[in-house]
């Protein structure tokens, strides 16, 4: 997944890469990929562009 967001760079997905997205492309709960999305941009793989979305840096 991490690829697929790198590879799209930041105007890849459009309105950003959200929960949504991320459960979309994962098929894990929501809990799961919020989770998830919080620990990459905790860990500076991604970054968080707004309320919404995160891109890839």
């Amino acid at each position: 997944m991490l690829n697929k967001v790198l590879d799209a760079g930041p105007d890849g997905f459009e309105g950003g890469f959200s929960n949504k997205k991320y459960n979309g492309m994962t098929k894990v709960s929501s809990a799961i990929a919020t989770r998830d999305l919080k620990r990459l941009v905790d860990a500076g793989m991604l970054v968080q562009t707004g309320g919404e979305g995160v891109c890839g840096m």
